[in-house]
């Protein structure tokens, strides 16, 4: 039998709003937040988008997101307002990919 050391983000895990909400240390409020604000400039986030043009409740997130999300939520400290944190999202796209 192979046996194998995953270090890291290897393995994608789904998680569910709460948890994620858990990891960055924030309310799933504000991560409905982020994530509409991620998924209105950033293409990694489009899976959230419903056909109605809001945030899917379905569509999971991973681990993999969290990075992303985070640099998300600093942008939305940073500047204060989502309104400002959102501009800077959208001119400035490579750096929360």
């Amino acid at each position: 039998m192979n046996t194998y050391q995953v270090e890291g983000d290897n393995v994608e895990t789904l998680l569910t709003r709460k948890e994620a909400a858990d990891i960055l240390g924030t309310n799933p409020r504000r991560l409905f937040d982020y994530l509409k604000a991620g998924a209105l400039f950033l293409p990694r986030f489009e899976r959230f988008k419903c056909s109605k043009g809001g945030i899917s409740r379905t569509a999971m997130i991973s681990n993999w997101d969290i990075e992303s999300l985070k640099r998300i939520q600093q942008a939305f400290k940073k500047y204060g307002s989502p309104g400002k944190a959102r501009k800077y999202i959208s001119e400035n796209p490579h750096e929360f990919n």
